[in-house]
């Protein structure tokens, strides 16, 4: 099975995963336990690694990492509060992120998780 890796330094975050809603303070969105994380694109790469490219509405966006890959591309940056209210405010949010495994099947290092 592919490794993978999810930031969430916000233990509120993780609240996400078994609940099928969420109260008040989550802006009333909807979880529930069938959305599945969608493989994009799957490859085998020379060195016999398998990176995949996935797609979710349900894994934790890092408000920090978020503010790194905004630096990154030159992005302005941000109050990392108002990003957060925003975040947990949201109706909607996805994120991708590289999966890298190794071939063999006993898991590996996970790709970091962007997202926006």
């Amino acid at each position: 099975d592919v490794g993978r890796r999810e930031f969430n330094p916000h233990p509120r975050a993780s609240s996400r995963d078994g609940d099928s809603s969420e109260g008040a303070s989550g802006g009333g969105r909807a979880r529930h336990r069938e959305e599945e994380d969608v493989v994009l694109v799957e490859t085998t790469r020379p060195d016999g690694t398998t990176a995949r490219i996935v797609y979710s509405t349900t894994a934790p966006v890092d408000v920090y990492e978020l503010e790194k890959l905004c630096d990154d591309v030159g992005w302005p940056r941000r109050p990392v509060s108002k990003v957060q209210a925003a975040l947990e405010n949201s109706f909607c949010v996805a994120s991708l992120r590289l999966e890298i495994a190794e071939t063999g099947g006993s898991g590996g290092g996970g790709g970091g998780g962007g997202g926006g």
